[in-house]
């Protein structure tokens, strides 16, 4: 059927909003180990357009296929390009660089004043309550999730407004 369920759209946003929070993570790490602490910003901002792109992305998809099927193949399609994407990625990415490739991130490693750990390690793995205690949190959430509102909304709805 072609029912729609609020309660069910809801549940399904809370559980994709989790996902994307556990991938940004591992993202962060991984990126940190492949490049170089001085430009880390430069490339982080860089990757951080990702999203951007693939809104893009998926919007001229899903324009150049909307005439020719049905909107639940557009689903498929997108779906499929996620998949495919998650496999290269799962056969391909390596967490760190090998030790004969960009030595100059281990020079600079070894030469860094930063070289011992400054923080005690602990095997208790941090709260949530904790984690929402971090300064700056809070008010970076919600900033991005209301900038994520208004970058939907254009996406979105302001075709079906100007038309």
């Amino acid at each position: 059927g072609q029912g729609f369920c609020y309660f069910l759209w809801v549940v399904v946003r809370i559980i994709e909003g989790l996902v994307q929070a556990t991938g940004w993570t591992c993202t962060v790490a991984i990126m940190g180990n492949w490049f170089p602490q001085e430009g880390r910003g430069f490339i982080m901002g860089l990757w951080a357009t990702n999203s951007n792109a693939g809104d893009i992305f998926g919007l001229h998809v899903s324009s150049l296929l909307l005439d020719k099927v049905g909107w639940y193949v557009i689903l498929w399609v997108l779906a499929g390009f996620m998949i495919l994407w998650a496999l290269v990625n799962a056969v391909f990415l390596r967490g760190a660089p090998p030790p004969f490739s960009l030595t100059w991130q281990y020079e600079e490693s070894a030469n860094s004043k930063f070289s011992s750990v400054d923080q005690e390690i602990s095997d208790r793995a941090a709260s949530f309550s904790e984690i929402l205690c971090v300064p700056g949190l809070l008010q970076y959430s919600f900033s991005y999730m209301f900038i994520k509102l208004v970058n939907y909304a254009l996406f979105l709805w302001l075709p079906f407004y100007l038309s």
